[in-house]
């Protein structure tokens, strides 16, 4: 049996819209929602959820305020962080995972900055599990030594003036995909201009958060092709979810039959041996 997204909407705890897709399954072993990375819009997930929902799981992918099927016509001016996404719009998906499905299991796959955020989440203890791809920190010195000078450069002129200019950071205009939000530009910069774990960017900006409270057990998952989300990302992963059960897992692109899978790769269809992998403890 074909099985269809529909298109919903997921008020956010500020009750501002959200653009969501739910594939429902008549039995499901349990319901997954799936966090997107930096201003990644859900259609990128569509034929990973479609595979998911065929595992017999019901899946919600959204999109975050300010990002595809949630963002208004015009972004300047427009007001979205990623402190919201992390304490406003994710707790609204688990506040309707909860309520949907009271009594089966409830679990999260983060991409990126979705894998990350999730102890900005006040409820986030009401999920079963967590996997996470490629889980970011988006300092400049984390990147792989090939471009990260480049990146430096970048964040020290190219994203400050961008945004000043624009009211927003054009990405698309720099083949960089979705335009971002202005605070969502500046949460992003002066996170990374710090080489820092989350938390303790939060508790500097005193902003709360729950990365130390934080025990639904998370399987995180780091490629070594990866220029962004490289390893000089873990430690700062263990500190920031220190208090959980954690395991980590370097990928190689060889042992899954592909040329590579970097940070964005593991959501294509050649890499259906790693859907499976990544959810076999489900």
């Amino acid at each position: 049996m074909e099985i269809i997204g529909e298109k919903i909407i997921i008020k956010a705890r500020d009750q501002y819209d959200l653009g969501a897709t739910y594939w429902q399954n008549e039995n499901p072993k349990g319901i997954v929602a799936i966090n997107a990375g930096t201003c990644v819009d859900q259609k990128f997930y569509s034929r990973f959820a479609h595979w998911l929902a065929q595992q017999n799981y019901d899946v919600l992918s959204y999109d975050y305020r300010g990002v595809g099927e949630s963002a208004p016509e015009n972004l300047k001016g427009f007001k979205a962080s990623i402190i919201d996404w992390g304490q406003l719009d994710i707790p609204a998906v688990i506040d309707w995972m909860v309520e949907k499905h009271p009594q089966n299991k409830r679990y999260i796959i983060g991409h990126s900055m979705g894998g990350q955020i999730i102890g900005l989440a006040d409820n986030i203890n009401q999920i079963d599990k967590v996997v996470a791809f490629v889980p970011s920190y988006g300092n400049w010195q984390n990147n792989a030594a090939k471009g990260r000078w480049k990146m430096g450069l970048n964040w020290a002129t190219v994203f400050p003036f961008t945004v000043l200019r624009h009211g927003y950071f054009p990405a698309s205009k720099l083949g960089m995909g979705n335009d971002w939000p202005r605070g969502v530009t500046w949460d992003w910069w002066s996170w990374g201009i710090r080489r820092l774990p989350h938390h303790k960017i939060m508790e500097n900006r005193g902003i709360k958060h729950f990365y130390h409270e934080v025990k639904v057990p998370i399987k995180a998952y780091f490629t070594i092709d990866d220029l962004i989300a490289t390893e000089r990302c873990i430690p700062h992963y263990k500190m920031d979810f220190a208090n959980t059960d954690l395991e980590i897992i370097m990928l190689k692109p060889q042992d899954y039959g592909v040329e590579k899978i970097a940070h964005m790769g593991m959501f294509s269809p050649k890499c259906q041996i790693l859907w499976r992998d990544s959810i076999e403890e489900f």
